[in-house]
């Protein structure tokens, strides 16, 4: 099982774009069958975190660099990035999978 998780901080006055962009963008994946899981930090206004579930390594690796990197084609990514503080570098991609003891 695998997991992503995407990191960053909205600046103030993009707070409402930004919430409107995300409801629309987690519909359109929810109806493609990933799961997305979208907290705000409870004592850090406006800093969120995605959870992707159901995904693989290549969706990892493609989300990654259209939401990390500057790319020649736009992506459905290429206006949420100036409402991150700090643009793209500050936004955080990984991937994680479960830790399964060894037997011994």
């Amino acid at each position: 099982m695998r997991k992503i998780f995407v990191e960053y901080k909205i600046k103030s006055d993009y707070r409402e774009p930004y919430l409107k962009f995300m409801s629309e963008r987690i519909a359109a994946y929810n109806g493609q069958g990933i799961r997305i899981e979208w907290l705000e930090g409870a004592d850090q206004a406006q800093l969120f975190v995605e959870i992707w579930h159901n995904t693989s390594e290549d969706f990892y690796l493609q989300l990654k660099k259209e939401r990390t990197e500057e790319l020649a084609k736009p992506t459905l990514w290429e206006p949420f990035h100036v409402w991150i503080e700090g643009g793209r570098a500050k936004i955080h991609v990984w991937e994680f999978k479960q830790v399964t003891p060894s037997s011994k």
